[in-house]
């Protein structure tokens, strides 16, 4: 019986995927903004042949309004900027330079407010005279619009990772009832040790529920939500997945 000869095969290069695994941040945010890249992707695709469902109203709340013209601007806007985001980590990974979570910084303990006597007072809020309300307010519908690809990746290059990553869930109309368990977890994370200010992503969040139910009692765009409704398995029955799973049309074209 002959032995069988040993081939050498020539040592590969260890590619994106090894490359990853030295860099955490970088692997963990690319998955993070694929995932709700994919999830955008689905929601322009169906949700127009959807908007008539039962269920709208449940998965519309997460936008704050039934307005369909608006949420799916709002969708392909949050598009634009996860496309434009998914470059960031890759150009970085190019380099070798990994992305690094901060922890949040606490509260200010009493002995370093009174060691620099800081003088507290309401902040000044700018008003926009022409419309009577706070220029500040970007979530209104008046405020909307979809910037360039120009101004998109000037504002990615410019901004915090995790505020990106509030403000693409935002534009997606992501709640926790859109996600699975895992998928929630990994938005909140990212969200919080890579610089998003949460205080004002839950204003938006509080300020979209108070408008849904204000347009709702004011009679605009009324549909009410079932109350027998489960959030997350209404959302799902609407879209066909939640973020964090794969999407019907990513089933199909794996078949």
């Amino acid at each position: 019986m002959h032995q069988t000869e040993q081939t050498t095969e020539p040592t590969q290069d260890p590619g994106p995927k090894q490359a990853r695994q030295d860099l955490p941040g970088i692997a963990f945010l690319l998955a993070l903004v694929r995932k709700l890249l994919a999830y955008g992707q689905h929601l322009d695709t169906i949700l127009p042949a959807q908007t008539a469902s039962p269920r709208f109203p449940t998965f519309a709340k997460g936008f704050g309004t039934l307005d369909v013209k608006l949420i799916i601007a709002r969708i392909q806007r949050g598009i634009l900027t996860a496309m434009m985001l998914e470059k960031f980590p890759l150009a970085r990974e190019a380099r070798k330079r990994d992305i690094v979570a901060k922890r949040p910084e606490g509260p200010a303990e009493p002995e370093d407010v009174e060691k620099h006597e800081i003088e507290l007072r309401q902040p000044r809020i700018p008003r926009d005279k022409a419309l009577g309300r706070t220029a500040a307010d970007i979530d209104h519908p008046n405020n909307f619009y979809i910037p360039s690809l120009k101004e998109i990746e000037a504002h990615v290059r410019r901004t915090p990772v995790g505020q990106l990553i509030a403000e693409i869930s935002l534009d997606l109309g992501i709640t926790v009832h859109c996600c699975d368990g895992a998928a929630w977890q990994e938005i909140w994370w990212a969200m919080k040790y890579f610089g998003a200010n949460m205080v004002r992503y839950g204003a938006i969040v509080d300020n979209r529920l108070d408008t849904f139910t204000r347009e709702q009692e004011h009679g605009r765009n009324t549909r009410d939500t079932d109350g027998r409704d489960r959030p997350r398995e209404a959302i799902r029955e609407l879209v066909g997945c939640l973020v964090g799973e794969p999407s019907p049309s990513a089933l199909a074209a794996a078949a």
